[in-house]
């Protein structure tokens, strides 16, 4: 068996237990009973890449979810809308979906709090480089981006998009395609969903501001029905950024200008230049 066969069959045994742990929860503390019949059931919903772990960090903070219960749903495995409609009240559960109007319906059904974060494209790209080369043996591209010759043409294949060819017949491809990026708009369309900025809520250490962020913690909070004081949305900014998550690898905006040359540059703007702009990170291609 090839070693990255074996961390895909490892990744999927443990989401298997772990799906089935997470549908059987029960409240043990009193804060986690009142949670369990009074909080909101949270998806917190992002591009891969794009800081998810900052947003889950963030929603663990908040007082009125169980932390202990969060945990990420694997799109690359059968079973997603099961788990979604076994959520229970003050858990979180993380994904990278795009929209469908069967997940838009069954959020609807189940009463979840949505909540989505972006990141400028170009650093998602980047960062999906090290992370899939580098970090996850069990990814569906490891052993793909493994085989190129050096990270500039993994740049640009995963610009470009990778061809179903080179997945495993297991994978769903549609779920890896870059060009799946795209169907995560409609969420940001959606009155009903938070919508979080990456380079809004990493704070100064990341390169943001702490202003800004502050802001961005606030309304997290009262879209979950939570009114923070000051002392505590101050608590909480002070702990945010964390570099202890194992897919965790600079957490800095910007970073795509010391991967990105011109070639890349036209590359992306033809592939996803018109995104770039529908997202807000440029107001034209002239960059």
């Amino acid at each position: 068996m090839d070693a990255s066969r074996y961390y895909r069959i490892r990744r999927r045994v443990r989401k298997t237990v772990q799906y089935f742990v997470m549908r059987n929860i029960a409240p043990l503390t009193p804060h986690q009973l009142r949670a369990y019949r009074a909080s909101p059931r949270v998806f917190a919903n992002s591009i891969p890449k794009a800081g998810t772990n900052l947003l889950s960090r963030l929603l663990k903070m908040m007082p009125n979810v169980v932390p202990a219960w969060t945990y990420h749903i694997d799109e690359t495995m059968d079973g997603a809308f099961r788990q979604l409609r076994s959520g229970k009240r003050g858990q979180i559960i993380t994904a990278h979906m795009p929209w469908t109007q069967k997940l838009a319906e069954v959020l609807e059904e189940e009463q979840y709090k949505k909540v989505f974060i972006v990141r400028d494209m170009r650093d998602v790209i980047v960062s999906g480089l090290h992370y899939v080369t580098k970090k996850d043996r069990s990814h569906p591209l490891h052993a793909y981006m493994k085989s190129l010759p050096d990270d500039d043409s993994r740049l640009t294949s995963l610009i470009k998009g990778v061809d179903a060819a080179y997945y495993p017949n297991q994978i769903k491809p549609d779920s890896w395609y870059n060009d799946s990026y795209r169907s995560f708009i409609p969420w940001i369309d959606d009155s009903d969903c938070c919508l979080l900025r990456f380079e809004d809520l990493i704070g100064e250490q990341g390169g943001g501001s702490g202003g800004v962020q502050a802001q961005q913690i606030s309304k997290l909070a009262a879209h979950l029905g939570i009114d923070l004081d000051r002392n505590e949305v101050t608590k909480i900014s002070a702990n945010l950024f964390s570099s202890s998550s194992r897919t965790f690898r600079k957490g800095q905006i910007g970073d795509w200008v010391y991967h990105f040359s011109d070639f890349h540059k036209e590359i992306f703007k033809e592939y996803y230049g018109e995104l770039l702009i529908r997202l807000g990170y440029e107001e034209d291609g002239n960059w």
